[in-house]
């Protein structure tokens, strides 16, 4: 399975002919004039769902609740959670995707912002790539992301700074701190990560970084 990014959260997995995009976005995010094409969409807060719909191309299936989802042979789930907490006290929702293909397990968390239950830990169960978003006031900071990742003990971190709007890692404001704190180095990113052929290393948790992918 072919994991590849977008920009801010938005990412695809692709597995021979089928193409799963999560949380793509619209003009608000401002990265330009998307143009999504996919099988199925989830997106994190069902809120959103119409800031995007005009970008998407075809009729996909749309994810936009927690749940339990089987496509062909994909499995899905929905995991409710919730963003930071705003200034005025309220929570919006945020739902994380767990997408197990065979025996890869794949976890986006997109905007959570806040700790995990043993439940809903429970819930995501295995991790071999956990996509991490950082640099949002919605999200987690550093220290909790640090947290969090070593309760899930995923085999394989891809992270992304949505605060920047260059390509380039090392311009991130965020990258270097959160890559000191778990004790690694920038490395050269990839285009695209193959999950299902990537050499895991059950001892320890790899750090791969993307490129943005250009909108065709």
């Amino acid at each position: 399975m072919d994991i590849r990014w977008y920009g801010h959260t938005a990412f695809e997995l692709k597995h021979k002919s089928l193409s799963v995009l999560i949380d793509p976005f619209g003009t608000d995010v401002g990265l330009g004039k998307p143009q999504w094409k996919s099988d199925i969409v989830t997106i994190c807060n069902k809120t959103y769902t119409d800031n995007v719909l005009p970008f998407l191309q075809g009729h996909p299936k749309i994810i936009n609740q927690p749940g339990e989802y089987e496509i062909r042979d994909l499995f899905i789930y929905g995991i409710r959670t919730a963003m930071k907490e705003t200034e005025d006290g309220k929570k919006r929702e945020n739902i994380i995707y767990k997408f197990e293909y065979e025996n890869t397990h794949i976890c986006h968390l997109s905007h959570l912002g806040e700790k995990l239950t043993d439940k809903q830990l429970e819930d995501i169960g295995i991790v071999d790539v956990l996509l991490l978003a950082l640099g949002s006031d919605k999200t987690l900071n550093i220290k909790e992301s640090k947290e969090l990742i070593e309760e899930l003990d995923p085999r394989v971190i891809i992270p992304v700074d949505t605060s920047s709007k260059s390509e380039a890692i090392g311009d991130s404001p965020i990258m270097p701190e959160f890559l000191k704190i778990m004790g690694k180095s920038i490395t050269e990113p990839l285009e695209v990560f193959t999950a299902d052929k990537y050499p895991y290393n059950p001892e320890k948790t790899d750090i791969i970084f993307l490129q943005k992918t250009s909108f065709k």
